[in-house]
């Protein structure tokens, strides 16, 4: 007896364990590695995050503002006016995550106000944001560097 079956006029044959058993993705992904080919891979975006209320020294005036600040899901650190402040108009900044360093705790020389995060910018600018405390500065400087992170990772 044949361990092969063979279909119409086709001189081709199939052994009985091909027929049956179709491959499963473990076998597949054996199969694109065997070929040097890599499954394809997606890439999810990072996605939005409160940072709170903030003092913050706009980097084009240099004078502190109060602001609501936030990453929002195109990658941007977006300055909106305080939630305190109930004035019906307001500038709102934003700032692409590719565009800045690596956020920092500023040395002695360049804290202007306590419990502060530094946001330099590639083109020279500079950025502070203030805190009400040290946990609190904590927090936003590890949101800031993941955010920050995480949109270079993406590659935007």
């Amino acid at each position: 007896m044949s361990n092969s079956i063979g279909v119409g006029n086709n001189s081709r044959h199939k052994s009985i364990a091909q027929l049956m058993s179709p491959s499963v993705p473990e076998e597949e992904q054996a199969q694109y590695e065997s070929r040097n080919i890599t499954s394809p891979v997606v890439q999810v975006a990072p996605s939005a995050i409160v940072v709170g209320d903030l003092n913050v020294q706009l980097p084009d005036t240099l004078l502190w503002k109060r602001r609501w600040v936030e990453i929002d899901g195109q990658g941007n650190l977006v300055l909106t006016l305080s939630k305190s402040n109930n004035h019906p108009r307001g500038v709102t900044k934003k700032y692409h995550m590719t565009e800045i360093k690596v956020p920092f705790l500023p040395d002695q020389d360049r804290q202007e106000m306590p419990n502060s995060v530094i946001v330099d910018f590639l083109d020279g600018r500079t950025m502070q944001v203030a805190c009400e405390d040290l946990v609190a500065r904590t927090q936003c400087l590890k949101v800031l560097k993941e955010a920050h992170q995480a949109w270079l990772a993406y590659g935007r």
